[in-house]
């Protein structure tokens, strides 16, 4: 049988996660699991994770609508200053985040998202500012159980995505600009960290550089990652 290579719409129902679980617990070789695909669909899961396992992350805090009374203590506990960046939890392709420049805009928003969506969980992240960030594919090269190290993951490409004129934003999909990337040692570790933390064999690791302190950070991790971009921009044949 061919490996299974499950996106992220399969969470998008009980039904299909119960067949994927089906699909592993037969003995099914799925190439990311549903723990892992679930892992990377929740952002602030995402963060504890790489956080736990000493990965660089923006400092990150989540957000509810019965902790908007302690909004100063959030915002003091990712750096206390403005601009800051809010995230929607399962937010996909750069939809969901926006860059908030005072405490009164942060009222306005969040008061708005939670009078649409009462339970909705918000991540408010520090901004680290960076002209560009890197899509990074990683790869656990073999069909066993992962081992404990890091010498089972490959990087098998890289694709830096200039920041969109206007926005702060670097997604690809939102047109982007973008190009072949170079890495750096350390921040080939540090993508390969980032996929091990998550459990992912395949996924595309976000990984963004200070224009001021140039340290690295990770700031998002995609189970299914596209694929158009990082082919026809960077020659990387990932698919292959």
């Amino acid at each position: 049988s061919k490996p299974t290579f499950p996106c992220m719409d399969i969470v998008k129902n009980s039904e299909s996660k119960e067949f994927i679980q089906d699909l592993q617990t037969y003995g099914f070789f799925c190439l990311n699991t549903l723990d892992s695909i679930e892992t990377c669909e929740d952002k602030f899961l995402t963060y504890k994770k790489l956080k736990n396992a000493g990965v660089p992350t923006p400092k990150t805090s989540v957000i509810t609508s019965s902790s908007m009374n302690k909004l100063k203590d959030k915002v003091d506990a990712v750096g206390g200053s403005f601009p800051l960046i809010i995230k929607i939890t399962k937010g996909t392709q750069g939809i969901g985040v926006a860059q908030i420049d005072s405490m009164i805009s942060l009222k306005s928003v969040l008061q708005a998202i939670f009078a649409l969506v009462p339970k909705a969980d918000i991540l408010i992240q520090e901004k680290i500012n960076s002209d560009y960030d890197l899509r990074i594919h990683v790869m656990y090269n073999g069909f066993e159980r992962m081992t404990s190290g890091l010498d089972g993951f490959e990087i098998i490409g890289c694709m830096r995505r200039n920041q969109l004129k206007g926005d702060f934003r670097s997604n690809y999909s939102l047109g982007s600009t973008a190009e072949k990337g170079n890495l750096t040692q350390e921040q080939e570790k540090i993508a390969k960290m980032a996929a091990k933390a998550t459990g992912c064999r395949w996924c595309g690791v976000d990984l963004i550089i200070s224009a001021t302190t140039k340290q690295p950070y990770v700031i998002e991790v995609n189970s299914s990652p596209g694929t158009k971009g990082i082919t026809t921009e960077t020659g990387d044949d990932v698919v292959g």
